[in-house]
């Protein structure tokens, strides 16, 4: 999926469920595929295989969060990503529950809704004291602008883990870059982030941060390329609310470099996937008022 080699995808989990038919993981991976593909009807029978297995099931409610998200339907996702952290909640899986507390947390910090954030980024991390679930708040924290505590979190943490390759190189690094954009720093938080490079295509999040410190910084056809990058992993990751953001990122970026019409293109990228949206989430609103001023 990450290569978009959606055929050999299919073939290596289709040759699975012919050995073991009732692995319930290789449906759902079959139903990543098919939203990869765009085929919503594929996605929803690979689900029907899912129904009634709890844990199948909080991973179904949580794409459908993230698919809500992507198209700017912050009402529905909320209501996904809750019921996911129910049916965690009933499995006492502690970092289930932090994970659609996050999943949650991340989309309001990039949609600009820093409150709500804030307020779901502390609920994950009174959840579960994991250190996955404890770094992803601490990155929605530092998006949002709660930069001493995100920092505090992410050091200790750091400090515990002093070996651990992605911690060090790509988790740490994150937190610290995004609490840089949130100071005002772009140039900071690019800077910041060379140390993650060799890992870039594993995270959309780590792109979509650099990309943010490009376009803070002034570096347009830098951010141009980043957001492009968050784009072509579209198959790698089909339902992460990033890919819609980077057409609006790239808007932004052209805006920047004086292409009027490559800008107007992303714009209205943007806004055909947004196109159902919430009309009061702030990061709509402000893309509307800079896409007015393109005409």
């Amino acid at each position: 999926m990450g290569l978009n080699r959606l055929d050999e995808a299919k073939a290596v989990l289709r040759a699975g469920l012919q050995r073991n038919p009732a692995f319930l993981n290789l449906h759902d991976w079959l139903a990543q595929v098919a939203l990869a593909e765009g085929d919503l009807a594929t996605m929803e029978k690979e689900e029907a295989f899912l129904h009634g297995d709890p844990y199948s099931e909080m991973g179904v409610k949580s794409r459908h969060g993230d698919l809500a998200a992507s198209h700017g339907q912050l009402k529905k996702a909320r209501e996904s990503y809750d019921q996911a952290r129910q049916i965690a909640q009933r499995l006492q899986i502690k970092e289930a529950e932090a994970g659609a507390l996050n999943s949650e947390a991340w989309v309001q910090a990039v949609f600009q809704n820093r409150r709500e954030a804030v307020e779901s980024a502390n609920a994950a991390l009174a959840a579960s004291q994991s250190y996955i679930a404890q770094f992803l708040a601490a990155v929605t924290l530092a998006l949002a602008g709660e930069n001493k505590k995100a920092l505090a979190v992410a050091a200790d943490l750091a400090r515990k883990r002093p070996e651990d390759t992605l911690v060090q190189n790509v988790s740490f690094p994150v937190v610290q870059a995004s609490a840089a954009l949130s100071a005002g720093d772009g140039a900071k938080a690019v800077d910041i982030l060379k140390v993650s490079a060799p890992y870039d295509n594993g995270s959309t999040n780590l792109l979509y941060v650099r990309a943010l410190g490009y376009l803070k910084a002034g570096q347009a056809n830098e951010a141009i390329q980043e957001f492009q990058r968050i784009l072509s992993l579209r198959s790698f990751a089909p339902a992460d609310p990033l890919i819609s953001l980077a057409h609006l990122g790239q808007g932004r970026a052209y805006t920047l470099s004086g292409d009027s019409a490559k800008s107007r293109s992303a714009y209205q990228d943007f806004f055909a996937l947004w196109k159902d949206a919430d009309p009061d989430i702030p990061i709509l609103k402000d893309a509307k008022a800079e896409y007015a001023k393109l005409q």
